[in-house]
């Protein structure tokens, strides 16, 4: 029978392989709530992006063509 630890084979309880397990699934659970995070912030920052983009031209077209109708209708009243 080995006396020293390191020639001893690698056993490992059931108890330790269950905590080892728990603690990797853990680890992997807190990596894909990250990754999920990461990625919900920067599709609303796109959407986000993309409304204010979208309400910016609507504003500017409705902008720009009251100004046209405005300079039309003094140019034909005149």
């Amino acid at each position: 029978m080995p006396t020293n630890p390191q020639d001893q084979p690698n056993v490992i309880s059931n108890d330790e392989r269950e905590k080892d397990r728990t603690r990797q699934l853990n680890t992997l659970i807190g990596f894909s709530e990250k990754f999920g995070d990461s990625l919900f912030d920067a599709f609303a920052r796109k959407i986000t992006k993309g409304i204010k983009v979208d309400v910016s031209h609507a504003l500017r077209r409705e902008f720009l063509t009251f100004l046209s109708l405005n300079a039309l209708q003094h140019i034909l009243f005149l």
